[in-house]
Formats: C-alpha cells, structure tokens, sequence
C-alpha cells in the first residue's frame, strides 16, 4: 500500500507528524510513504527512515500572480501535477488541514481515498474538508502531535494510547527519527563559527554546551534579545557554553549580538550538522519554534519557552522535556503580532525573565539525570512550570551582565 502525506510546512507541524508516521509504520509494515512538502524542509523529512520519497513543493509559486501571469501559473500547476503522479497512491493523506494542501491533494489523479479532517476539527480553513472524499473527526484541543497520530490510526485502523507511561515509553524507544546507522554517521561532532571567525571544535564531554534557539516563526513568538543575552551569560557563568544556531539574516544578526557576550552562533543551513549539535547538547531552551520540537523529537533535554502559545497544544513530548509557561492576563493570544507595544515585547515574557528561567533550568537538569528513578505522576507534576515574577527593562539595565 502506497501512502502520500500532504504536509507542507512549518518545520514544528513537520516534526508533530514524525511520531504519528513512526506509530503506523509499526502498525502496517506494509505501508510505504512518500511526502509532498515545501523544498525548504526537504532535508528535514529525509531524517525520518519511513519515508521513501520526497515530493518538493513550492508554495511561492503559487503567490502573486495576476492575470498577465496565468500562463505561468498553469504551467507551474503541470509541473506540480507530474510530481505528483509519479507514482500510484492507494491513499492520500492532509495532514494540514489547509486549502492549499487540501487543492494539492486533488491533484494527484485516479480514484483514491483522499483522507482529512472534517470540518469540526479544522480550526481555520474549514471549506479544506470539502477537498477530501474521506473525512475524520480528530476533536481540537488536544496536543497537535496526538491529533496527528489519532489522524493516522484512524485512517489505518488501529488504537493508540494517550496515557503517561506509553506516551514516554513510545518518546524514548520508537519516536526518534534517527535509526541506530544514522545515529552512528553523526558522531563527528561540527565546528561552530563564532562572531570573530574563530573556529571550535565542539566536544560535549570536555566543554559541555547548551543550544539557544532565538528564531521563531513570527514576531510574538521570539523571546526578547535583552532576555537571551542575560540568559546566555548566567549559562556561561554556570560552566557551560552557549551555541546560537541561525539559518536566516535576521537570525545570524540576533545569533552575533549574543556572541559578542560570549556566545557562538552556528550556521543551521546544513542539516546533518544542526541534527549533531542538537542531539550532544547538554539541553536545548527555545520558544515553540520548529527547531525546540526538533530537539525534543531527538530526545534531547528540552526547555521550551511558552508565552503566545499553548504548551497544551503545541507542548513537547516525553518527560525529557520541560514547559514554563508564561501567566500573561492575555497568554496565550496565538497571535503573530503583539497588540501591545511594551518596553518588554513581547510582554507576556516579562513573566519570564532570564534569572527565574536559568532557575528552573539548574534545577530540571539534575532531575533527568535521574529520570528512570522518578515515577510517572512525579514527572509529570513537572512538566509545567509558571513564573510568578515579573521583570522589566530597568531592572535588566541596571545589572553588570558583562562581569
């Protein structure tokens, strides 16, 4: 049986489905998937082992065109249609939930199942449930990685357990989407450019590293600058060093304004080299960006930074990971912009100032050293924390954060 996964993006919604494609393999041996998704997070999709081909997709394409531009429109449509019919699928699946992605479904020729969410559990484009002959009823409101797999196991027919202990048992053994080979091709650890051009070579067990992740797939999402750069500096005092990986211009700008406290930024372009530095970090600390699930998918100690989002719908897996949620009035807005212009933006994380956060971290990090001695209502009281404390320019202002 022949399976085509409609995901076209971001990189967090790309790896919310790794688990659920994992979990089917397991269930239906037989199944072999091919992926539709966008160019950028090609490299991405070829970690995972289950997937046999990789169909490129762009969406930009697509944008913009007028009425003069039709004919390059259609041609790119064709374009797109030969891609996808490469192959005979038996089933497509939406993962999306999107009209894009559900329109590209309707592209592949012959009669398949094309299979999606109904419109009840769409939150925003409903009118995409109408492109699917097949559609199932996932209720929103859950973690978006448990939806996914809910999606999967219903479409192939077979149960899943939400439970604690399975949750965690299924994290650690079957979910990471790095095969015992592929494990053992990323030992060479890479070298990280720092803003001088100095070049290190990184050893875990000599120089111990922490990862910040300071991109975020929109403006609200992105922890302040002036936060990082405290929190940086109490992660060097504290004995270890700090990476900033980077892929975009914006990004290498904030990754080298941290380094010039201390920190090593480190150019994200090659995949294989960002999955290295992810998988030996000490621990990871992001907000709900693409790169934090990342790093919890690889079952790497994750701290992640929840201010305009959820951590009960888009949180991290497994007990290897850690939540601290801001208790902003308006948190979680799901915005993409900040309505408030604060001298902290955005201002649901000036509940999150950098001392209480480098707390929580000093204080979980000792914890997973002994993870198979804890219980699992004992970890799981502690996968969300909330700082009370507030904190406000002045206050960042007024500390010596160079010494």
């Amino acid at each position: 049986m022949r399976v085509l996964i409609i995901k076209t993006s971001s990189l967090g919604d790309i790896v919310h489905t790794f688990s659920a494609v994992t979990e089917a393999k397991k269930h239906c041996p037989d199944i072999v998937f091919d992926w539709a998704v966008e160019e950028t997070f090609m490299p991405f999709v070829k970690l995972h082992p289950d997937i046999s081909n990789i169909i490129p997709i762009n969406i930009r394409e697509f944008k913009g065109y007028k009425i003069f531009n039709v004919y390059k429109f259609f041609s790119n449509v064709a374009k797109l249609i030969y891609k996808l019919n490469n192959n005979e699928y038996d089933i497509i699946i939406d993962a999306q939930g999107l009209i894009k992605s559900a329109f590209i479904s309707r592209l592949v020729k012959g009669k398949i199942k094309r299979m999606g969410f109904d419109m009840r559990s769409i939150r925003r484009e409903k009118l995409a449930a109408l492109f699917y002959n097949n559609r199932i009823n996932v209720p929103q409101g859950t973690l978006a990685s448990n939806r996914i797999r809910e999606l999967f196991a219903k479409v192939f027919d077979y149960d899943i357990s939400y439970s604690a202990s399975v949750d965690v048992t299924l994290k650690i053994t079957d979910y990471s989407i790095l095969t015992e080979n592929k494990r053992n091709s990323l030992i060479s650890l890479p070298k990280v450019n720092s803003s001088y051009k100095k070049e290190d070579e990184i050893n875990p067990l000599n120089n111990p590293y922490i990862v910040m992740i300071i991109s975020g797939s929109c403006q609200s999402k992105e922890y302040p600058i002036i936060f990082f750069r405290k929190l940086s500096r109490l992660a060097q005092l504290a004995g270890y060093k700090v990476i900033i990986p980077w892929y975009t211009g914006s990004e290498k700008i904030r990754s080298f304004r941290l380094a010039n406290f201390g920190a090593s930024s480190f150019n994200a372009s090659h995949t294989e080299e960002l999955v290295s530095l992810l998988k030996h970090a000490t621990a990871v600390i992001g907000t709900d960006t693409g790169l934090t699930h990342l790093a919890n998918t690889l079952d790497v100690p994750t701290i992640g930074l929840y201010g305009p989002t959820s951590s009960k719908l888009t949180g991290l897996k497994g007990f290897n990971a850690k939540h601290i949620v801001s208790n902003y009035y308006c948190s979680p807005c799901f915005r993409k912009e900040c309505q408030y212009i604060k001298e902290i933006y955005p201002p649901c994380y000036n509940t999150l100032p950098p001392d209480n956060v480098w707390e929580v971290v000093e204080e979980y990090l000792p914890i997973l050293e002994n993870i198979d001695n804890k219980t699992v209502e004992e970890l799981d009281s502690l996968k969300d924390t909330n700082i009370i404390r507030s904190i406000t320019l002045e206050d960042i202002e007024n500390e010596n954060i160079e010494k």
